[in-house]
């Protein structure tokens, strides 16, 4: 189990790391490939791409859900993994709009795309891998490093961001820093596929799936919209403050740190990274208390957290002090841990053995395409239009308020044992 775990995490890791790089250096890309007299345009331009890699996602939940139910979570972990691998190489080498015109841009579409695709049916694979592998009385527990994992990856991405700003001329960082970080993560990446590869399927999946090996006919897909599409719902509004509140508070905010608060980039980013720190600490605490009372109680007060704090804790960040954008963050930082510290194993909890890759991955990518990656894109362009600079306060109030009220027709299975 323990191996299994591990192996998981690392994978997770990598895939997280080179996927939020993009939205870490979205100033500097959208300057070398969506050039433009208003910088907010290009920035503008980059997240629409980082919305790109969104909106392929439930492709890639359809494509590796339907690989884990009916093949094994394994071939589905492995293969998903690869196909992220390449990508950040290509990344890395790919020339600037100066260089090459307009085929930069669209090669840089194409390789979000391919990522997009991965990362669909990475998070909820490794959530239903490890889950699966729990003891019954740790499940909670054991979800929550799934979730760690994926924010030790963006958290070293933000690391290397703000240790590189910091090191570095600003000319460096957009003629070739910002390649560097690419190219290690594809090293990273190689190793991560040879440790998937040795990792044994979970014993869940063996003990009930044989049937789906052996009936040619099964459709994974098919069989989560026949029996739990009351559930695929449920679980898509339950996540709308799991992605809002993330990609808000932790992918935009450097973003608005930057541009609008005017804080030097390398400072945004060593705010950044403390508070990713705070969720990677709190996160396991919260996913270790579900499993003693439950993870509504947990994910409904994250909801009140965010509803109530979401515009004072602007206005602090406004002020423009060090300490007091880093205590607004931090605000921020712990309703995230509570929430990402149960959801993984509310999920997991919520789906049956034979559909559960495919429940997990439809609900966790159509939620991240329709709110997640649009919502850097989503604030800056009615920030641009209203010049109402507290959008993404409200912008999260009214994803607390949508989860909360989903949260309140989802029964809490913790002391369940797993469909």
């Amino acid at each position: 189990m323990y191996k299994a775990i591990i192996a998981c995490m690392i994978g997770s890791i990598f895939e997280w790391y080179d996927f939020a790089l993009y939205g870490y250096f979205a100033a500097i890309l959208g300057k070398l490939f969506f050039p433009s007299s208003d910088p907010l345009v290009s920035v503008i331009a980059a997240f629409g791409v980082f919305a790109a890699g969104f909106a392929i996602r439930p492709i890639g939940a359809l494509v590796f859900g339907h690989i884990g139910d009916k093949y094994g979570r394994k071939k589905a972990l492995v293969i998903s993994m690869l196909l992220m691998t390449f990508p950040t190489v290509a990344l890395g080498c790919l020339p600037t709009y100066e260089q090459i015109g307009i085929l930069a841009p669209i090669l840089l579409i194409i390789i979000r795309l391919v990522q997009g695709l991965s990362i669909g049916g990475n998070a909820s694979g490794i959530f239903t891998f490890m889950i699966e592998y729990a003891p019954s009385h740790r499940r909670g527990f054991v979800g929550s490093l799934s979730v760690m994992s994926a924010i030790k990856g963006i958290l070293i991405g933000s690391g290397v961001v703000a240790y590189m700003s910091s090191t570095l001329t600003t000319q460096e960082l957009e003629s070739w820093g910002w390649r560097l970080p690419f190219f290690a993560g594809a090293v990273v990446g190689l190793l991560a596929f040879y440790l998937r590869k040795k990792i044994p399927e979970t014993p869940r999946f063996i003990e009930e799936c044989k049937a789906s090996d052996e009936d040619k006919s099964y459709s994974p897909v098919k069989e989560l919209f026949k029996k739990s599409k009351g559930k695929l719902i449920r679980s898509i509004f339950m996540l709308v403050l799991n992605d809002i509140g993330f990609y808000v508070c932790f992918i935009y905010l450097t973003t608005y740190m930057t541009m609008i608060v005017k804080i030097p980039m390398e400072t945004a980013m060593i705010i950044n990274t403390i508070n990713m720190l705070v969720i990677i600490k709190f996160a396991p605490i919260m996913g270790w208390l579900s499993d003693h009372i439950g993870r509504k109680p947990i994910m409904m007060g994250a909801c009140i957290l965010f509803f109530v704090s979401a515009i004072p804790v602007f206005s602090l960040i406004d002020k423009g002090g060090f300490w007091q954008v880093l205590a607004g963050q931090a605000v921020f930082a712990v309703g995230v841990a509570m929430y990402f510290g149960t959801m993984a194993t509310m999920l997991v909890e919520k789906f049956p053995t034979r559909s559960r890759y495919t429940g997990l991955a439809v609900s966790l990518n159509v939620t991240a395409a329709l709110f997640g990656g649009t919502a850097p894109l989503v604030v800056t362009y009615f920030i641009d239009v209203t010049g109402w600079n507290h959008i993404p306060a409200y912008y999260l109030m009214v994803g607390a308020l949508v989860s909360f009220v989903a949260l309140l027709f989802i029964k809490d299975r913790y002391r369940e044992p797993l469909l």
